[in-house]
């Protein structure tokens, strides 16, 4: 009987057996460490705040990569799609690099009999965004950010597919996926970002058609794969292409204008009021508050 933590050759055997652990795509080279396998991005990526996919940028050098904003929650699709047999079970961890980025811890569970690929939560607590390069062409050599790392064990004895948690699971978790998408919120504010957001609201709505209309198996995840990386095939372009947005210098001044913010309203008000644009009441109650930061900052004794 097999027991204990799979290492390396453990998940290149399993690979090999007809019953045995299946991850696509498996990146032996990169990803494959000694006792665990990392896991990695597809740019499906939705805000937990928003209920719609984050937007999708493409750097210069072709690189695709998304933002997590500040004390947002992003459920990110992975890379992988992972196929485990009844005698086996896995647990997903934080990786270090993640963390000193500045996200929040990660770990959930893979049950026996799993299909599909993961939804990994990445919690941003920052008041700064953060960037994630995400679908990368998965050759041998190449890769995303690895979100977070996995590790099986071999169990006592199989699991029967009756005897799983929760058999409504399914892969991606569509289920929680859909529960957090922005058509289930109700409200004015609901509306609004609907409104403010149509981009992504209609890549929201593109991408939960597609994963309707697809079939999604371990033989034809090579193929959505793809799609969820934003590459195309032979006979058909990416869905999702329109969607990805070029960086440009109008992307990267709104970037760093949304991170300055106070700066620039700082020189939009100088600007206006060297233009007399300013009214009298509100250059009034500007000079006010600056006259009472001078006194206080007068009461800080000099070292």
């Amino acid at each position: 009987m097999k027991t204990g933590q799979l290492g390396k050759q453990d998940y290149i055997r399993e690979r090999q057996e007809a019953n045995g652990l299946k991850i696509e795509p498996f990146n032996q080279t990169v990803d494959l460490k000694l006792a665990s396998y990392d896991i990695t991005p597809t740019m499906i990526a939705m805000s937990t705040k928003l209920g719609m996919l984050e937007t999708v940028y493409q750097a210069k050098d072709t690189s695709l990569y998304i933002k997590v904003r500040a004390k947002d929650t992003v459920l990110v699709v992975s890379n992988e799609y992972f196929s485990v047999p009844p005698d086996m079970a896995g647990y997903v961890v934080s990786r270090v690099s993640k963390v000193a980025d500045g996200f929040g811890h990660v770990s959930t569970s893979i049950d026996p009999n799993w299909k599909g690929a993961l939804l990994i939560a990445l919690s941003n607590p920052t008041n700064k965004a953060i960037k994630i390069g995400v679908g990368r062409d998965r050759g041998p050599n190449t890769r995303g950010d690895s979100l977070a790392t996995v590790s099986f064990h071999y169990l006592h004895a199989p699991v029967t597919e009756e005897a799983r948690p929760d058999p409504n699971f399914k892969g991606m978790r569509l289920d929680l996926l859909q529960s957090k998408r922005y058509s289930a919120r109700p409200g004015i504010k609901a509306i609004l970002n609907r409104f403010l957001h149509f981009r992504r609201r209609r890549f929201t709505d593109d991408f939960f058609k597609y994963v309707t209309d697809e079939i999604i198996t371990l033989e034809s995840w090579p193929e959505v794969s793809k799609v969820l990386n934003g590459l195309g095939s032979a006979d058909r372009p990416n869905p999702f292409a329109q969607y990805i947005v070029k960086e440009n210098w109008l992307t990267v001044l709104l970037g760093w204008a949304r991170k300055h913010w106070v700066f620039v309203l700082a020189l939009m008000f100088v600007v206006l009021y060297a233009l007399g644009m300013i009214p009298e009441e509100l250059e009034s109650w500007v000079v006010d508050k600056l006259k009472k930061l001078k006194e206080f900052r007068d009461l800080i004794p000099v070292p």
